[in-house]
Order: C-alpha cells, then structure tokens, then sequence
C-alpha cells in the first residue's frame, strides 16, 4: 500500500556506531531508529532494500520492522500518525 501511495522506498542510513543504530529516513516521510550489532551493520545498510510497515485497526502506525538473516528487526521512535500528516 504505501509502495503505490508513495513510490519506492528511498532509503537512507547513518550508522552511529557508539549506540549500534541506524538512523533510517525512508522518503523523507518516514524517519526512525533501528538498532543493528556493529558485525552485521555494513551487511545490513548494503542489503536492506525496504522496510515493512505494519498499521493497526485505525490506519495508526503500528511498527516498522525488517526481516534480515533470519532475525526480524524493529524500528523505533517513529510517528505513529505518520499518514495523518502526509
């Protein structure tokens, strides 16, 4: 749904690695943090083409996750209204 609302998802990552997180802006619309162990982290950025947005019952931001080398990754401080403003 969103891929047809808001085209291909155009990932952006800065890796801090003092924290182990990737801060992720998808689109511009879309910003979050996401938190990668440091030996997987130049894997990750490389092969993560796109992120999963899950919403609940009120079209509400539910949570942004990825699946990666059989380990499912969850985004976080994300808006949750983040439709509602777009």
């Amino acid at each position: 749904m969103l891929n047809a609302y808001f085209g291909v998802q155009n990932i952006n990552m800065k890796y801090t690695a003092d924290k182990t997180e990737f801060d992720v802006s998808i689109n511009g619309f879309a910003n979050f943090k996401i938190t990668v162990p440091r030996n997987i982290a130049r894997e990750f950025k490389e092969q993560v083409k796109s992120f999963d947005f899950n919403f609940d019952r009120n079209l509400q931001l539910d949570s942004i996750s990825v699946l990666f080398n059989n380990q499912l990754f969850y985004g976080r401080d994300f808006n949750k209204d983040l439709l509602v403003e777009n």
